[in-house]
């Protein structure tokens, strides 16, 4: 594992989506291309929420004892149950950089941890603390392609009549 790249990435990750927790309109980071799907308010509540409630703590708990049981969450649940559909998108960017930061500096000294202790998840089987560290990048990841969705359906939204189909 390249434990440093993983830093990085997480370290990267508040630069890439500042600029649509800044620049998108209020209405904006509301509008739901359809039911179901989640808004730019939603997504960025949902990743200070995980961060707060899932990555950290269980990297953390994994780390310090690897027999603890992780408290249950339900991720699609509190991002309802917080309102995060009419938070400020501002606030939520910040709130959850300002986790990503404390996140980073516990990181920082934990380059020599035993990367390979695993939690014995009740559905996924083994999971090492490895793992975890690669899936919170790759959460990451994930919703930073969600909000690259959600900014080219606006864009079809914003341009319609017109179509998008150069673009390729």
């Amino acid at each position: 594992m390249d434990f440093k790249a993983l830093c990085d990435s997480l370290r990267n990750a508040p630069a890439v989506l500042a600029p649509f927790a800044t620049n998108w309109s209020e209405a904006d980071a509301h509008w739901k291309p359809e039911p179901g799907k989640w808004c730019l308010s939603e997504i960025l509540g949902h990743l200070w929420s995980e961060e707060t409630d899932d990555f950290r703590p269980r990297v953390q708990s994994t780390l310090a004892d690897a027999t603890k049981t992780w408290p249950a969450l339900d991720p699609e649940a509190t991002v309802v149950e917080r309102g995060f559909a009419s938070a400020d998108p501002a606030q939520l960017f910040d709130a959850w950089d300002s986790e990503r930061q404390r996140s980073l500096a516990w990181l920082s000294e934990q380059a020599d941890a035993d990367w390979k202790r695993a939690y014995q998840h009740p559905s996924l089987g083994p999971l090492t603390a490895g793992e975890l560290l690669a899936a919170w990048v790759a959460h990451d990841s994930l919703h930073t392609r969600q909000i690259a969705q959600l900014a080219f359906l606006k864009t079809k939204r914003d341009a319609a009549p017109y179509s998008t189909r150069y673009a390729g």
